[in-house]
């Protein structure tokens, strides 16, 4: 008596999702990118991604859209094939914060699972660092004295500091502060004074709140100024003078370069024009002709020579070329090592996406932090907190594990509770 309708749901699907892909990847070209033509398809496609991503993200944070938003103006405005892998990582971990995000009214009542297994991801490096201490070459044949520290299952003692600073307030619920002792040796093997710093001010903020008993928390508090300041002065002795001529350098350096483009260079950039201007003197010095086939290597990535030309007369404050060179190559205003990161994230925002961008991430990281704290279970807060103290000294939102941990406690921050 009344029609039938068949409606192939999956079928459609499938089928739309194959005519997207063809369109997609056979339209989507950039004559202007500076790559191979085999690539610049794959980059749009991941920059038309990001886009949908963006708009997706106005359902859990308005600075979230506003800032993915801009990152996705700027990698499509400043595309060169150097700006790849970081197109990619903002991609998959925008993906991950999304999925975790949309699914999260499904899963929040097993987010103990997670804070679990953010706890034993630290705890795993700290059991490498202890078997590099015992002289074992672990893993993949690392030499466990290659470093002035021990690295765990990282690459970098600054990382494995940074990864343990974050991990540490998921030790602050019931059952495992017992494990606390374990990272504060992780933290004092690795002797590095970013993760150290970190996770004091995160603990000394984390027992404000939580204790009311001001005579403990002022003892504990001297006690853990004590010790930090001892370690700074035994184990990873603050050389003043050679972090003025380091990462100061490159600090003021890059400062100066975002001032020259206040919209920013684009992501990629920063591995070529901060070394030309702050260590082009070593790289003539040391490299004879090979290091002069560097320094042109270094140039022609330069995406905007007109801006390097800017930058270099307002570093030197010269115009006429011998003064520029005589500024260059002067060892005072060298750094003994090239910095391809400016070793500070919001510097090196700032630099790859101008005031603006820097402006987004730090409203971004605020309404978060504002938002994670109002919580009733705010550990995502103070892990956050010692994320973007992390991020003052050190790359730590470019390193996958630390990264990941991050856009995790933004996820418990943002996830919505639908039901």
């Amino acid at each position: 008596m009344f029609p039938t309708f068949q409606f192939d749901l999956k079928g459609r699907l499938t089928a739309a999702g194959i005519v997207a892909l063809l369109l997609s990847v056979s339209t989507l070209m950039m004559p202007y990118m500076q790559a191979s033509v085999r690539n610049n398809r794959v980059f749009l496609l991941g920059v038309a991604c990001l886009a949908v991503m963006a708009i997706l993200m106005l359902r859990h944070t308005l600075t979230g859209f506003l800032l993915l938003g801009y990152v996705t103006w700027s990698l499509l405005m400043s595309a060169n094939e150097s700006v790849g892998s970081a197109m990619y990582q903002i991609l998959c971990l925008s993906g991950v914060f999304l999925v975790a995000s949309w699914s999260y009214d499904r899963w929040k009542d097993y987010k103990g699972w997670v804070y679990n297994a953010i706890c034993i991801v630290a705890l795993a490096n700290v059991a490498a660092q202890l078997v590099q201490v015992c002289g074992v070459s672990f893993p993949r044949g690392l030499k466990p004295y290659e470093q002035y520290g021990f690295v765990g299952l990282l690459g970098n003692v600054n990382e494995t500091s940074a990864l343990l600073a974050v991990c540490l307030p998921f030790f602050f619920r019931k059952r495992w502060p017992w494990a606390i002792p374990a990272i504060v040796a992780g933290l004092v093997l690795a002797r590095t004074t970013n993760g150290i710093i970190a996770a004091s001010i995160v603990s000394l903020i984390w027992m404000t709140a939580h204790y009311r008993r001001w005579a403990v928390v002022i003892l504990c508090y001297c006690a853990i100024i004590a010790l930090v300041g001892a370690f700074s002065l035994t184990v990873d002795r603050l050389d003043i003078a050679k972090q003025l001529s380091g990462r100061g350098l490159v600090y003021k350096v890059t400062a100066l370069a975002s001032t020259v483009k206040p919209f920013g260079w684009g992501f990629g950039q920063f591995d070529y024009v901060i070394p030309l201007l702050t260590h082009t003197g070593v790289l003539k010095e040391k490299g004879g002709k090979d290091g002069s086939t560097f320094i042109a290597y270094l140039f022609n990535n330069v995406a905007d020579a007109d801006a390097l030309d800017k930058a270099t007369v307002r570093l030197t404050g010269r115009e006429d070329v011998q003064g520029i060179k005589d500024y260059l190559t002067d060892p005072k205003n060298n750094t003994t090592s090239m910095f391809i990161q400016a070793h500070n994230d919001y510097l090196e925002a700032a630099f790859a996406l101008g005031i603006p961008g820097l402006v987004l991430l730090l409203a971004f990281l605020w309404r978060s932090l504002v938002r994670g704290f109002r919580k009733k279970d705010n550990l995502p807060a103070y892990a956050l907190v010692a994320s973007a103290l992390t991020a003052c000294l050190f790359f730590a939102w470019q390193i996958i594990p630390i990264a990941l941990i991050t856009v995790m406690c933004l996820v418990f921050v943002w996830g919505r509770d639908n039901g």
